[in-house]
């Protein structure tokens, strides 16, 4: 019943905003572009953000060198240059929906998904790289999501960006730099790359400015 509020709700939203979803009809090729480019089945588009958000994940954790790093980085690439100038407007979860064939709550994974790339792939790249083997470690290890899902997915959409999410967020920071030796920018890293995830539906989420090792 709580699952089905918060889609609700969102969907709501959604039908308020106003988006030239015409614009964006290439984000469905673009999509499959960049799944066919990554290696994944081709049954995956814009209406499996789920699969695809587990299929990168796994790209990830198997990554066994910076190159495999830069080689998923390309595809985002060319995924972000595809869709050019209305690329933010694309990614937007609204659109997503808008576009059809598709829930509120698949457009607000992939959208998740596609920021969380554009910042490992960009300004957390240098850190990302230097401490790939033990963001990975973390990444396996962690139990911070599971109490996140419980402890937010579950209740009423407002608690979405409330201090159970802001908890979360600190959790994965001191995981990830336990996990990398005390890093401070490992687990500045982690933590943003879940804030920028949500930013659009939770902006006065932090990740402090205390990551400089």
């Amino acid at each position: 019943m709580r699952v089905v509020l918060v889609l609700t709700v969102l969907a709501a939203a959604a039908s308020a905003m106003p988006h030239d979803v015409q614009v964006c009809v290439p984000l469905k090729s673009a999509i499959i572009q960049f799944a066919s480019a990554i290696g994944a089945p081709p049954d995956m588009d814009y209406t499996t953000a789920d699969d695809l958000q587990a299929y990168v994940n796994r790209k990830i954790q198997s990554a066994t060198s910076t190159k495999d790093l830069i080689a998923l980085c390309d595809a985002r690439q060319t995924f972000y240059n595809t869709l050019g100038k209305n690329y933010e407007e694309c990614i937007n979860r609204y659109t997503i929906f808008g576009l059809g064939d598709t829930t509120v709550g698949n457009a607000r994974v992939l959208e998740h998904l596609f920021r969380q790339l554009q910042f490992m792939c960009s300004a957390g790249f240098d850190i990302w790289a230097f401490n790939r083997d033990c963001i990975t470690l973390a990444d396996r290890t962690s139990t911070c999501f599971d109490k996140f899902d419980g402890s937010v997915h579950q209740n009423s959409p407002v608690n979405l960006c409330g201090t159970n999410t802001q908890d979360y967020l600190n959790c994965i920071h001191e995981d990830y730099e336990k996990f990398c030796g005390g890093s401070h920018m490992a687990g500045w890293f982690g933590c943003e790359r879940e804030r920028v995830g949500w930013s659009k539906d939770c902006v006065t989420l932090t990740c402090g400015n205390d990551h400089d090792d």
